[in-house]
């Protein structure tokens, strides 16, 4: 075989391994198959982060970029093929690791509905509901992003879980994993909750500031490139090639 059928077979395995990851019932099937040893971080690497760009977005860029690669290094053949496959594989393990736009917006839409969202059920909880009846309520607000949250836990309580076990569930998640390790300890510990729920939208809040704040200090900063292929063309023009021109004509005068 010679180095394009080598390159069409890696090609066609990463298209596979793309339909495979988007079948939801055979990587659940998978999932619950049991695990022979510890998983290998270079695996990890390889499917990239749960909330990366799409498999197929993966494949489809790792693609032209493995088959230019290969047009430039075409000979010696072994050579091109390992250059191809370096190449798609660096594309794929890359795009793994980045944030998807997607995921991007909801993060930013639950950051800035948690405040609020705390706020509520303190309120709730202030007006004498128990916790899990509190998230139910929140939860029923429409289109809000933090409520779709809540009605996991409520949903978790309804089929049998206790209320510590179903808002322990979210501790790895980034945004309300502390607050929900500390509802959960309040429950152990019969605390009062409002005061915990109106501290951390407090926090939250300043959270959410502070992430508009970076966001409009970073729009400096990529505005910078831009206007430079924007002024600079122009300073060139106006500024540099008149000079350049009045001396050489005076030099052939």
């Amino acid at each position: 075989m010679n180095g394009w059928t080598w390159v069409a077979a890696g090609l066609a395995a990463l298209a596979a391994a793309a339909w495979v990851r988007d079948q939801p019932g055979l990587v659940r099937s998978a999932a619950a198959s049991p695990a022979r040893g510890g998983r290998p971080r270079w695996l990890g690497w390889c499917r990239g982060r749960p909330d990366a760009v799409p498999m197929r977005t993966r494949v489809l860029l790792a693609v032209p970029v493995a088959a230019v690669a290969l047009l430039l290094v075409e000979r010696p053949a072994p050579l091109a093929l390992l250059a191809a496959l370096l190449a798609g594989l660096g594309v794929w393990v890359a795009t793994g690791r980045v944030e998807s736009e997607e995921h991007r917006r909801r993060r930013e839409r639950l950051l800035a509905a948690w405040p609020r969202t705390w706020e509520l059920l303190a309120c709730c909880v202030e007006a004498g509901l128990p916790l899990v009846q509190a998230c139910r309520a929140v939860a029923a607000v429409p289109e809000d992003p933090a409520a779709e949250v809540l009605r996991t836990v409520v949903a978790r309580v309804d089929v049998g879980m206790s209320e510590e076990q179903a808002l322990l569930e979210l501790r790895d998640d980034p945004l309300v994993g502390r607050v929900v390790a500390d509802l959960a300890r309040g429950l152990r510990s019969g605390t009062g909750m409002t005061e915990l729920l109106l501290a951390h939208a407090a926090e939250a809040r300043d959270s959410h500031h502070a992430a508009l704040q970076s966001r409009a200090k970073a729009v400096g900063v990529r505005s910078v490139l831009p206007l430079m292929t924007c002024y600079l063309p122009a300073f060139f023009l106006v500024g540099i090639v008149p000079v350049i021109g009045g001396a050489v004509t005076a030099l052939l005068r």
